[in-house]
């Protein structure tokens, strides 16, 4: 006989051993790579820095994906309908909202003005919000240009995760 599981402590063993297979490797990386640069005496503050940025960052864009497909999973219950699930919450929004939507208006209305609007649709996709967080262009990553994506993916991962986990129990 097997004694009964609740739905939550599934949901948070799944989360938990998802974080684990994510984090340790990542971790362990990070640490070498820490202990090879200053190791052979080019590690300074910064390199701690950037790398520790580099490390939330992408945190930040695993957890989006993550609970986006959990989300797919937990609402579908098959993995092929989960994997195009996944594909319809990562590109509805930029696709339908933050391109085509401009494109129409300007054309219909002689009147139509964007005046930024379209930025704010970058953080209602997990595709464009870790695009956003993790894109650079000719120049190095800083995070003054990307903090506020980054806390939009821990934002997002968090109501996502909410969600899902609603769903799940």
């Amino acid at each position: 006989d097997s004694l009964p599981i609740r739905k939550e402590t599934w949901f948070w063993n799944l989360f938990t051993t998802s974080l684990t297979v994510y984090l340790v490797p990542c971790l362990l990386a990070m640490g070498a790579e820490l202990a090879i640069v200053y190791g052979f005496g080019f590690g300074t503050k910064e390199t701690a820095y950037y790398m520790l940025w580099n490390f939330i960052t992408m945190f930040g864009t695993f957890l989006v994906g993550w609970t986006t497909t959990a989300l797919a999973m937990t609402m579908t219950g098959h993995p092929i309908i989960a994997f195009l699930g996944v594909g319809v919450f990562s590109c509805y929004i930029p696709l339908v909202i933050a391109w085509l939507f401009p494109v129409y208006a300007g054309k219909f209305f002689d009147t139509y003005v964007d005046n930024g609007i379209s930025e704010a649709y970058y953080y209602f996709s997990p595709a464009t919000l870790t695009y956003k967080a993790t894109y650079y262009h000719y120049d190095i990553w800083k995070l003054k240009d990307h903090w506020t994506y980054v806390l939009g993916c821990f934002i997002f991962a968090i109501v996502i995760g909410l969600i899902t986990y609603l769903l799940f129990r």
